[in-house]
């Protein structure tokens, strides 16, 4: 029979993991909230141990694990809970971990959060030493692939506007027409003629409200961008 209601997690898990003969470490986002740097309580008890494990759901506690072969060596601490100690990662070891097991931290925005935080608890806002260093050079590289991902993106969405006989350099400006065969900017007669008209008045010291009125009562209506010519 299986309870429905447990101990936490926190409670137990030294003694099971002896039991099963593993090694293991609490680590992730559970070991970020007993760092204080999880912004919201993980849903899930999460562990790394030098050997596979199935997860586990008991009493509406799931413990999920994570295999690495660097457990012995990792750097831990020994925390007490009511019934022993349990071994947990070192700020240190939880953003190695995070940065290793982005799915298991809520994926890159998330784990860029609580390595934030991890640095915040661990020293304020002036923070120096390993972790920060760490964490920087972590978010810097963040910041680079992001502007990598973005330049190919926009690379990419300028090519297949080329491929369709588009402009690609951005929207066409009002006075101006985009050539259906060069996809150069030339000069559109009506519209500068308009153009034109809003500068002399301008020079003639007229202000701006009379000049919109003067363009809204003439039927000049500002350039809808569409997808051929740079107008509709």
């Amino acid at each position: 029979m299986v309870p429905e209601t447990c101990p936490p997690a926190a409670w137990f898990i030294d003694q099971l993991m002896e039991h099963l003969g593993r090694r293991y470490y609490v680590a992730l986002l559970t070991a970020g909230r007993f760092h204080g740097a999880a912004h919201q309580a993980p849903m899930v008890f999460q562990v790394i141990a030098d050997a596979p494990e199935r997860n586990i759901m008991v009493g509406g506690i799931r413990i999920n694990f994570h295999v690495s072969n660097l457990v012995e060596g990792a750097a831990t601490v020994r925390r007490n809970t009511p019934t022993g100690t349990i071994a947990i990662a070192t700020p240190e070891t939880t953003a190695f971990d995070i940065v290793r097991f982005p799915a298991a931290a809520g994926y890159w925005n998330n784990v860029a959060t609580v390595l934030i935080e991890l640095v915040f608890v661990a020293g304020g806002t002036n923070a120096r030493g390993p972790l920060a260093d760490l964490v920087n050079n972590i978010v810097a590289s963040f910041a680079e692939f992001e502007r990598e991902l973005i330049r190919e993106r926009l690379l990419d969405a300028h090519a297949r506007l080329r491929e369709r006989g588009l402009r690609s350099a951005g929207r066409v400006p009002l006075g101006y027409k985009a050539d259906l065969a060069t996809r150069q900017l030339v000069i559109d007669e009506e519209e500068a003629a308009v153009i034109r008209a809003f500068f002399e008045r301008c020079a003639a010291g007229e202000s701006a409200a009379s000049i919109a009125r003067w363009a809204n009562d003439a039927g000049h209506r500002t350039k809808v961008h569409g997808r051929q010519g740079g107008n509709r």
